[in-house]
Order: structure tokens, then sequence, then C-alpha cells
């Protein structure tokens, strides 16, 4: 922006020997046209654009991308010298040249309201305001225009996303802390004669007809069963539960074709000694105490207590089951969220989550050293392998309080909280966003309940 030519009087740039200081703004601040600065939002070298003040090439005496204005020379005669400061008296305080012009050269705005035989013009306040939205990444840039200056500010999109509200089943947990391990405690032991040549290593597995030890070179298999032997089961023994248990686990083994019962046969005999014959053992068609080790299923021996060498009798080794199980310290006041039978969600050392089943529920309760009263909780995994080689590893068990079902749920982080109470969610529709209020029901899982929302709504939530 220019100043209109003058009728006369082309003010000289030096008057009385020195040089006239150029104007400041109403505030007193002299203007800077090389002014750069940090704009609102924190955008660094945004330059203050005076739309008085175009921009002057580089090379012009001034400062690179910044025009100086220059009042141009004015009709007519100069002023004399001895009228220095007449006719313009508004601006001269604290004048003083501007940085990057000529010498001489003011700065400010020309306020003479002299004209050139026209009728004066009678000058407004110039306040340009403007406000551009540009949509970009990650945000949308607010340029403000103003009468002063210029700023463009990067005002960004409000953080979080979006999620839909579903239907579906919604449940309450209650979370318990509790330890991984095997389940079931053994103690093996050995009949008396012999000795010992041949023991499992720690940490074995021993299945079903494989061997827990041997004694003089003879295995000692294992056997399922709820009781050990008592008697030598062959031919004239009476009826019985061992029996029943004999003819079993032939009959598991493909080695018995009849229907296990307590009463003792030529069947039995026959199976038995096919057996022996597989064993490499002597065809007596009659089994002893101590010829097999009876225990509920597959063992993972956890301790040897013998030594090869040393004579055959009394206890062997220490062993588990190889099912995988969460012991819970279940505090008195929390037992009824446990029921036996019920299913759970355990979550594995390093995140990993399975499911799971209460095996049993403790009657006895004791205190733990904090003083609290608990009773033990038995949860067994249905998926043991997700447990990997783990023992003793802390764990957590999800114990299911409260279900509901068929019911709409969005995330909690997309509600808010009303002004007036209560609660709302901004629902996403096409060309906008509604603040739709809500009523709450059963929270789980980091979902909530609502009424008020229909399904398949997509809803706006917090940034987690």
């Amino acid at each position: 922006m220019h100043a209109r030519q003058r009728c006369r009087h082309a003010r000289p740039d030096v008057r009385g020997g020195r040089v006239r200081p150029g104007r400041r703004d109403g505030h007193g601040q002299g203007r800077r046209p090389d002014r750069v600065h940090q704009g609102p939002g924190g955008v660094q070298g945004v330059p203050v654009l005076h739309p008085l003040r175009p921009e002057r090439p580089e090379g012009h005496g001034g400062t690179a991308g910044v025009r100086a204005v220059h009042a141009r020379t004015r009709r007519g005669r100069a002023r004399p010298p001895g009228r220095e400061g007449h006719g313009d008296r508004r601006g001269r305080r604290g004048r003083q040249d501007a940085p990057g012009r000529p010498d001489g050269m003011r700065q400010g705005r020309f306020r003479s309201r002299r004209t050139c035989g026209r009728r004066p013009v009678k000058r407004l306040p110039v306040v340009i305001a403007a406000a551009v939205l540009v949509a970009g990444a990650g945000g949308v840039t607010a340029v403000a225009v103003t009468g002063q200056e210029r700023v463009a500010e990067v005002v960004p999109d409000p953080p979080g996303g979006t999620a839909t509200a579903d239907r579906g089943d919604l449940v309450q947990q209650e979370q318990v802390g509790g330890t991984l391990g095997y389940a079931g405690s053994y103690q093996v032991t050995a009949r008396a004669g012999g000795v010992f040549t041949w023991l499992p290593a720690p940490g074995s597995v021993v299945r079903h007809d494989e061997r827990v030890f041997a004694v003089d070179d003879r295995p000692v298999p294992l056997w399922r069963g709820d009781k050990p032997l008592w008697r030598r089961v062959g031919a004239g023994v009476g009826k019985g539960s061992d029996v029943t248990l004999v003819e079993q686990n032939l009959k598991d083994l493909g080695l018995f074709s009849g229907t296990p019962d307590d009463a003792f046969t030529w069947a039995t005999a026959a199976a038995l000694r096919e057996w022996q014959r597989v064993k490499g053992l002597e065809r007596t068609g009659a089994l002893d105490v101590g010829d097999v080790v009876v225990l509920p299923g597959e063992i993972r021996v956890t301790e040897v207590t013998s030594v090869l060498g040393a004579g055959a009798g009394g206890p062997v080794l220490r062993a588990s089951g190889t099912g995988r199980l969460v012991t819970v310290e279940m505090p008195v006041a929390k037992q009824a969220i446990a029921r036996q039978g019920a299913e759970v969600e355990v979550r594995l050392p390093g995140g990993a989550r399975t499911k799971g089943a209460v095996a049993s529920v403790g009657t006895v309760a004791r205190n733990r050293d904090d003083g609290t009263a608990v009773i033990d909780v038995l949860v067994t995994l249905v998926d043991p392998a997700a447990a990997g080689g783990l023992d003793g590893a802390p764990a957590t068990v999800h114990f299911t309080t409260e279900r509901r079902e068929g019911v709409i749920t969005v995330p909690v982080n997309a509600l808010l909280a009303l002004p007036g109470g209560g609660y709302g969610v901004e629902v996403v529709r096409p060309g906008g966003v509604d603040l739709t209020p809500v009523e709450l029901g059963l929270f789980g899982n980091g979902r909530v309940e609502v009424t008020g929302v229909a399904e398949g709504a997509e809803v706006r939530v917090a940034a987690s």
C-alpha cells in the first residue's frame, strides 16, 4: 500500500542537519518490516505480514522478503526549513529511522489530511478479519488476518478415534490372583526286595503303561486307578474292585475284549499273559503287589528321593499330575463368586489368556500372613499346553459375577459427562457430530451397556 501523492511540499529527507526519525504506531512501538516471530500454536518462522506493507524483494536496501513503503514526492515546492514539525503533529514523538530503509525514510502511516484541492476524505481504521481453514494431514490450519498482522495457526484434530456401538453379551468380572502349577501331588513307593536299576529324571513325564522305575532290570509301569493293588490278582481270587482295575487297564491297552467286572476269568488270565509277553516278563497270568504303580493318571516327576543301586523299598520319588491348574487364595468375603464347575478366564504370565474351569472350592479357611482369611480355589486350564512349562508363576483369574445378553455396548472411553448431570456419547453422522444422552447399565471388559444409541452407530472415543 502506497501513500497518495500530495499537492505540494515534497518533504526533504534531512532537515536542519539531522535525519528525520520514523514514526511509530499508536502504541509507541516501532514497526520492524523484517519481524518474524512464533505464531499461535507453536508454528515457528511464521512472518507477521502487514497488509499496509507489501513485501520487498531482496537487494533493495532492506531485509529479504520485506518491501519498504516509500512516500512519493509531493507536487509543488518543498517545505521551507523553518517549518519543521508544522502540519504533521500526530505521532512525532520518539520517531526513529526505520531499519532496512534508506537514511531518513520514516516508518509509520501517513496521516496528513492535506489534499490536492479535493474534498477531504475521512479515514477509517482498517480492520480486516478472516479465517481460512485448510484441511491437512494431522489437523486443520487456521490463518487469522487482522489490521495488525496475519498469523498461521495449526489446530490439531481432536485426539482419539471412533468405535461402533455393538450388540452382544457383556459380562462383569472380578479379578483374583493365583499361582500357576500342576494338578495333584503324589508320593511313589516301591515294594521291598531287589535293587533300583533305573530311575527317572526330575521333570520327566510318565504316561500310561510306561515304566516309573526298574528293580533288578524288571520295569515297574504306571497303571491308572483310584486305589493301589493290595493282593495278588490271579486264578482263584475272589471278586473285588482290584480285579476290575486290572481288566480296565488291559482293555485300555487293547488286550482285553470283554466288559471289565469284578470277577477274574480265563479271559483275564489270557490278557495278563499277553501283557507279560510284551513287557518281557515271566508269563504267569497273574499280577503281584508291586508289579505296577497305580495312580489316577499321567505324572510329572518333581523329585527323586532314591538313588541307583539302593535297595528297593519305601519312597522312591515325588510327582504331580500333568494337568495345569491355578491355585487361588480366595478371600472369604469373595468366596460367593467361585462356583464349582463355573467357567473362568485365566491371564497367564506374558499377557496370554486361556479358558479354565473351577475344579474345587475349599471349605476350610486359613489366615494369610497379612491376616486375611482365605480359602483355596483350584482352577484347571482347558488347554494345558497354553501354560507351557511354567511352574509357580503368578496368574490372574477372572471370575464372572454378572452377565447380560444381547445388549448394546460402547467403549467406556466414549462416555462424556454432561453439564447438567448424566452421560452422553458423540454420535458421528453425515456432516457432523451429535451429542446424544445415554443411560448406563453393566460395565465389563472395557465396555459399558448403553440405552439411547442405535446398534451400529459410530461414536467418538477418547485417546487411550
